[in-house]
């Protein structure tokens, strides 16, 4: 089954204070955790290429210093997944959220994909 997906993209100043964010990269969390042969593996290494490949769509220069890690936002019958990282060069932090994030205004771009 084919699903799309949309992410809305943040370019952020600096963020020094991950609390929230869990520190293990996805592909560790695809290998240990089992999912490698099941659809959510698939799925969250989709989430991840998207996410990186729309970061460096506003700019993300692929060095970063924090990430990439995961957060979880509670839907009314799932967990979704979003993507933060840090750049190194500057600490510009980059967002990839599933669900629009008002209070950090406008998004610099939405990006769709299919999984």
């Amino acid at each position: 089954m084919t699903t799309t997906n949309k992410l809305f993209i943040y370019s952020l100043a600096p963020i020094d204070f991950f609390i929230g964010a869990v520190p293990r990269h996805l592909e560790e969390l695809v290998r240990t955790e089992g999912f490698q042969g099941g659809d959510h593996g698939v799925e969250l290494l989709a989430l991840l290429a998207n996410a990186q490949r729309a970061f460096l769509s506003i700019g993300w220069d692929v060095y970063h210093r924090v990430g990439p890690y995961y957060f979880a936002i509670p839907d009314t019958d799932a967990m979704l997944l979003g993507i933060v990282v840090k750049q190194d060069n500057n600490g510009s932090t980059f967002v990839a959220s599933p669900i629009p994030f008002p209070h950090l205004g406008e998004p610099a771009c939405t990006w769709s994909y299919t999984s």
